[in-house]
């Protein structure tokens, strides 16, 4: 049995480990599962280098058996996700990490260099999103600041920029990180002085590199200081209307955590 983590994006569920009877040929399922409604999952699966989406119907604590994949219950339906022929081949030569909701990550089985994780998105909101995502690092990066390193070159086919490559970083127990706070400081200061804002700080977006540096990942929902959030990047739907990038987000961030000096 393999165990996944149970998202729901409704704030009256909480998050909970689920395990499912699977087939051997599933290399990961149940990355993440979306409540789109009270009688409605969804979640991506990889099975013999393909992704699809599985979606449950009715009672969302009634998990699926899986070990006749494709082959599912009634309740379950399953819906092959299209690939281009340069992300199939990116997928039949990587391994999933996780799924996110704008983006999937992956580690490639060979790599000549350092930049051996995937970020790759599918559909087009979540490759609008990648490719501005980007650019920020990019831009980041070339004025020093420590956000994650990335190869120069992004993943792309005849539609354009699906994903990029970057370094394999090191998570951070931000329970015991009194030690880093102050550099935490400096690392997000630096941001907001390149005009960025990160707009969704939390544990997961805060690693630590090869030589123990604090570096910030996952730019996806950031923007340049005063202008508008727009809808895609929006936090859970609440953003205000005419909302605009702005460090103070990202202080409040840092508060709710602990993380100011």
């Amino acid at each position: 049995m393999l165990l996944g983590s149970f998202y729901p994006s409704c704030k009256a569920f909480s998050r909970r480990s689920i395990g499912l009877s699977l087939s051997p040929f599933l290399s990961l399922v149940v990355s993440r599962f979306w409540v789109l409604r009270v009688h409605r999952c969804v979640s991506n699966i990889d099975f013999k280098g393909n992704e699809y989406l599985l979606r449950l119907e009715g009672d969302w604590k009634k998990l699926p058996d899986l070990t006749q994949f494709p082959l599912v219950e009634d309740h379950v339906s399953v819906i092959p996700i299209p690939h281009s022929q340069c992300v199939h081949e990116l997928w039949t030569s990587s391994q999933v990490l996780k799924y996110g909701a704008d983006a999937h990550i992956r580690v490639l089985n060979s790599c000549s260099d350092e930049f051996h994780i995937c970020k790759v998105a599918i559909n087009d909101c979540q490759k609008r999103i990648l490719r501005e995502e980007f650019s920020i690092i990019r831009s980041l990066s070339s004025n020093g600041v420590p956000v994650v390193g990335t190869h120069h070159e992004p993943l792309s086919d005849e539609q354009g920029i699906f994903g990029f490559r970057m370094e394999r970083l090191v998570d951070i127990d931000l329970d015991n990180a009194t030690p880093y706070i102050p550099e935490i400081a400096r690392a997000i200061e630096n941001i907001h002085r390149n005009g960025v804002v990160h707009y969704d700080i939390g544990p997961s977006n805060i690693m630590l590199d090869s030589e123990r540096t604090i570096t910030f990942i996952d730019f996806g929902r950031a923007g340049y200081i005063g202008q508008k959030v727009p809808s895609y990047k929006s936090k859970d739907n609440r953003t205000p209307v005419n909302e605009t990038f702005s460090v103070t987000s990202d202080d409040n961030a840092l508060k709710k955590r602990s993380l100011v000096c």
